[in-house]
């Protein structure tokens, strides 16, 4: 009897506990019909289209009824207060980052909207906005009230626009305060409530409906979700905007560092929401360009930190190299200056003998389009539609569709064209291209080279392109590290271009003037002048003429400068011949041993560099030195470079003939 007695008190102080939890789990009808009429979504007006072509027709009539009919999209939530003030979380309205969202709206339960008008308060930092809604008039008493503060382990209710899904009510406990990050200066409010994307902006409300918070993010480690307490709204001055975000900035080819920095702003309210959103991010591209000038200044190729000066600088001054797909020089973890490429670089085939060699590196998508022999080089050149369009061909874009990925064949011509010139003088064609289904944005950096065009392709968000990518991508132009070679035939598209379809050539090629014909080759470059006659060389459309650069001090400033000039007749055709000739400037005195020892080689004229020809797999090369003006063989410790002229035939064992060759050769190649 005892025990049985035992047995009941447990029960009923069980049940006791589960009437006391489930009372805890729902809000009562009346304070759950005062929250749903206080509780708005925010939406915006469905993009259109755009210019977008897809390799078939999207499946759009698979996605679910109310949302293919609704003509906005949910993005968060908002509530009313019992002050006929709006509140939400200032995320939700991208209040410094640009979107192609502009009209923002409020829209109830029974479907109808009102254009949000006037701010009349924010602090992004808190995370809160508050703000006035045209034509809104509210019922007497509507509104919430805010709540006195409550205990750890109280029962909360999210309430918020959940996955877009309409407003959603869902129960949980106040678990903690914790510190916000930067200086402790408020707690926020850690609560067990379910809360989704879409609840952001949405009131935190105890059982009697009244007002703790306003959501604003989830905990990244654990399924905890944090609440601006309301309190910290009156710690803004009233008609006041304030701005104050600290992050981490990091360019793509600087990977030694973060930089830290603040974007810190107050702006005066009220004002209407459209233009205070233009005068915010105005001023936070303003921002952001002067940080990434200030750090383009630190690491340009001439400052302290620069691939000029920094360590290692004498082997980046002294080596050149012909590279099949431009480099990008970079500052590594390690603190060196070096080049790369793509790890791995695939090729798509476009046919006509054009291909697109692509691969992925420093966050972006780098291509060199080679244009079919159809099209001309004009037409690839002025037209980004076309050269991105192979690109995709290459490399897929999808968008999801009701779970089915479609391939986009096409962006249409861009939004928005520009050009930028970098720090060595070349001509970049910027191009922007809208995504409106995802709020995104493609920009692309197009160098023109002689036989296509070399690409920096970015997809983001419209926000992250406009401020962030389009500084980035400026920056890394300086550090392209291109060769430029193409048959003749392309090299003669490439100096017809004019500024208007092209911009302005790198200045390395600009002074390049070139004649052919079946008689002889002419071809002047700012440092070499070569005159062939045909028994020498035949040129013809499909000679490969190529020029690889390097750098060098030039009145205190580092500048671009042509190092090899080559020329080779098609490998296939009988009487194969290359030639060519190198400049192999002295190194400084702080070079590696192997730098040092391998300029010696050359300056000594040791072989290879001894004028003697030598097979190698299947022909015949020769290599001589040649000094520059007043320097001979005797006086060559003098000579601050060298110069290599070399050549090669088709088929071993010609070594006359290479002799010959190379004889002839120094007299129709003159430094200029």
């Amino acid at each position: 009897m005892k025990n049985t007695r035992k047995l009941y008190l447990a029960l009923v102080v069980w049940a006791c506990a589960f009437v006391s939890a489930y009372t805890q789990t729902i809000l009562e009808s009346a304070v759950l019909e005062k929250v749903q009429a206080a509780v708005f979504e925010v939406v915006v007006e469905k993009p259109a289209e755009g210019n977008l072509t897809y390799e078939k027709k999207l499946p759009l009539e698979r996605i679910p009824f109310a949302i293919r009919n609704d003509a906005y999209l949910p993005i968060g939530t908002a509530f009313l207060m019992s002050d006929g003030k709006f509140y939400s979380a200032a995320h939700v309205f991208s209040l410094y980052k640009e979107t192609l969202y502009t009209n923002y709206f409020l829209r109830g339960k029974d479907g109808k909207t009102w254009k949000i008008t006037s701010v009349t308060k924010f602090a992004t930092d808190r995370d809160f906005i508050c703000f006035d809604a045209e034509n809104f008039t509210a019922d007497k008493n509507a509104g919430l009230s805010v709540a006195p503060d409550a205990a750890l382990n109280s029962a909360v209710f999210s309430v918020g626009n959940a996955l877009g899904e309409g407003i959603v009510i869902r129960n949980g406990v106040l678990t903690s305060r914790t510190p916000e990050q930067e200086n402790g200066a408020w707690q926020w409010l850690r609560f067990s409530a379910a809360a989704s994307p879409g609840n952001s902006g949405g009131p935190l409300v105890t059982e009697k409906g009244d007002v703790l918070g306003i959501i604003a993010m989830k905990s990244q480690n654990e399924n905890l979700n944090y609440a601006l307490p309301f309190a910290e709204t009156k710690n803004v001055a009233d008609n006041t905007g304030v701005v104050h975000i600290p992050f981490y900035y990091r360019l793509p080819t600087i990977l030694t560092e973060r930089f830290y920095h603040v974007f810190d702003e107050k702006f005066s309210l009220p004002q209407n929401l459209g233009s205070l959103r233009e005068e915010i991010t105005s001023h936070n591209r303003k921002n952001t360009d002067k940080l990434v000038h200030d750090l383009s200044e630190r690491f340009a190729p001439d400052a302290k930190e620069g691939f000029a000066r920094a360590a290692g600088f004498a082997e980046m001054l002294s080596n050149s190299y012909m590279a099949n797909f431009p480099y990008t020089m970079y500052l590594s973890e390690a603190g060196k200056w070096d080049y790369m490429k793509p790890k791995d670089i695939a090729t798509h085939q476009l046919g006509d003998n054009g291909f697109v060699n692509f691969g992925a590196m420093l966050g972006y998508t780098f291509a060199y389009v080679v244009k079919p022999e159809s099209i001309a080089l004009k037409d690839l050149v002025t037209s980004p539609k076309t050269y991105i369009d192979y690109i995709l061909s290459a490399s897929k874009i999808t968008r999801n569709v009701a779970g089915e990925k479609i391939a986009i064949t096409s962006l249409g011509d861009p939004c928005k064209s520009d050009r930028h010139i970098d720090r060595f003088g070349r001509t970049w064609l910027v191009n922007y291209w809208e995504l409106p289904f995802v709020d995104y944005m493609a920009i692309a950096y197009a160098l023109p080279m002689p036989d296509g065009v070399y690409v920096m392709l970015k997809f983001d968000s419209y926000g992250d392109v406009l401020n962030g990518h389009r500084q980035d991508m400026a920056f890394v132009a300086d550090y392209a590290y291109p060769s430029y070679s193409a048959e003749l035939k392309n090299w003669k598209e490439y100096l017809a271009l004019s500024e208007t379809e092209a911009g302005k050539r790198d200045p390395v090629v600009e002074s390049i003037s070139l004649d052919y014909s079946k008689k002889h080759i002419a071809l002047k470059t700012a440092t070499y002048s070569v005159d062939l006659p045909s028994s020498l060389l035949a040129a013809s459309d499909d000679t490969t003429f190529a020029l690889s650069i390097g750098y060098a001090f030039k009145d205190g400033k580092i500048m671009q400068e042509e190092r090899t000039l080559s020329l080779s007749t098609n490998k296939r055709a009988e009487n194969y011949r290359f030639l060519f000739i190198s400049k192999q400037p002295k190194p400084d005195a702080s070079a590696l041993k192997t730098t040092t020892e391998s300029w010696e080689q050359k300056r000594d004229g040791i072989a290879p560099y001894d004028g003697k020809p030598y097979d190698s797999e299947q022909y015949t090369f020769i290599d001589k030195i040649i000094y520059p003006k007043g320097v001979g063989y005797k006086t060559r410790s003098a000579a601050d470079c060298v110069y290599i002229l070399g050549g090669g035939l088709g088929g071993q064992g010609k070594k006359s003939e290479a002799l010959r060759f190379i004889a002839a050769a120094e007299k129709s190649v003159r430094l200029r």
